[in-house]
């Protein structure tokens, strides 16, 4: 997954995501037809500019039968479903490989972005040479949690006139268009600093940071002590308890 460091602002920085439990690798299924052996693999999803990827290995044995006059192997009826069974993408049917046979992995692209939260299913059906009675139908589902914060990680750095600031950086995947905001609290749960980012996630699966002078709501120097940083964007959240030194 690529990762774009996008903006720094001394005081104010923006944030990000991640949205979904992926499925877990899963154990090849094989059958066997009248003209070679299918082996379907599910294998674990990823990132692809900025959208969610099914992946998919298919493989098609017929080093007993190539010169069988068929046509190789398909894939239709594949579509995206709601929790509710509903439809909610479709593709066009497909032949992953030739009557040949071999391998072939396949992705099948999902903009989650523009779905609200639910548990989505990937269906499809395998048809080798198009025989239905060896055709057999799978599915993918993953959870779609319309976003998510992650903590990265923090450390101190120095402005060009020497001011110490506190750097935090979260993972961020599909809240891209949303802007972020960063909090600071006290250990009696007070809050000491609220800032809001200007600029709004530009990307579905990047990297974000704040970076803050360690300077109050009266732009007073804090103390020395523990505190707890919250980034929020668009009812999503992370909070990290850290031990600060501004000095």
């Amino acid at each position: 997954m690529k990762r774009v460091v996008s903006f720094v602002i001394v005081i104010c920085l923006a944030l990000g995501i991640t949205a979904f439990s992926i499925p877990e690798q899963a154990e090849a299924s094989t059958w066997q037809t009248p003209i070679g052996t299918v082996t379907v693999t599910h294998l674990e999803s990823d990132y692809y500019n900025g959208k969610y990827r099914f992946r998919v290995k298919f493989g098609y044995d017929k080093s007993d039968y190539k010169d069988d006059p068929k046509c190789g192997l398909y894939i239709t009826n594949i579509k995206l479903v709601n929790s509710s069974g509903k439809s909610v993408l479709t593709w066009n049917g497909m032949r992953i490989l030739t009557k040949q046979g071999g391998t072939y992995t396949q992705g099948f692209l999902v903009d989650f972005t523009k779905l609200p939260s639910d548990t989505y299913k990937l269906c499809y059906t395998v048809n080798p040479d198009y025989c239905l009675n060896s055709s057999k139908s799978f599915s993918i589902s993953v959870k779609h949690s319309a976003g998510k914060i992650s903590y990265n990680s923090s450390k101190y750095t120095y402005s060009t006139d020497g001011t110490k600031l506190l750097k935090v950086v979260v993972d961020v995947k599909m809240l891209k268009g949303y802007t972020t905001k960063f909090e600071v609290y006290d250990s009696s749960g007070r809050q000491i600093e609220s800032l809001t980012g200007k600029t709004k996630i530009s990307s579905n699966d990047t990297t974000f940071w704040w970076t803050w002078n360690m300077k109050d709501k009266n732009d007073l120097l804090i103390k020395k002590g523990s505190y707890t940083v919250k980034i929020s964007c668009n009812g999503k959240s992370m909070t990290k308890k850290l031990t600060l030194d501004p000095y």
